[in-house]
């Protein structure tokens, strides 16, 4: 079982992944719209009637937080995301990771395309300032291999 820190997320740009410097935390979700497509003909062997539904849509969305830093160059940093809340793609890559600062990826687990839409930094007096963001899916959630 691995522990959080290994989670990572990944940006790649120029056919180089480079992760999220600074992490704090990594959620995906992901859902799907259904409808109802019960008819008057749906039953079951006894004759009862059960709600049949079809999955009329899926999507996703990728929340993440760091730490605001400057000066690294191993990992994408506030000032690298903040100009991405636009219509631009961005590839990224969800990973197990290891080595210095969890920073090597290793396994992928799922992999995908996305728009960054929204990104907020928040500093507090004494404490260290955080951002985060939320990258939506565009396209197919692609699976990655756990083995």
């Amino acid at each position: 079982m691995d522990k959080g820190q290994h989670l990572r997320l990944f940006i790649t740009e120029g056919g180089t992944d480079k992760v999220i410097a600074m992490s704090t935390e990594l959620s995906l979700h992901g859902s799907a719209q259904t409808e109802n497509s019960t008819t008057k003909d749906t039953t079951d062997s006894t004759g009862a009637v059960w709600d049949e539904n079809d999955v009329t849509g899926r999507t996703y969305d990728i929340n993440f937080s760091a730490l605001v830093a400057s000066g690294t160059d191993t990992g994408k940093t506030f000032a690298d995301m903040e100009g991405k809340v636009n219509d631009e793609i961005i590839n990224w890559k969800i990973a197990l990771a290891s080595g210095e600062q969890n920073r090597t990826m290793g396994i992928v687990i799922c992999s995908g395309q996305g728009k960054l839409t929204n990104i907020q930094a928040t500093g507090q007096v004494s404490q260290q300032s955080t951002y985060s963001g939320t990258i939506n899916g565009y396209g197919p959630l692609v699976p990655g291999s756990l083995t």
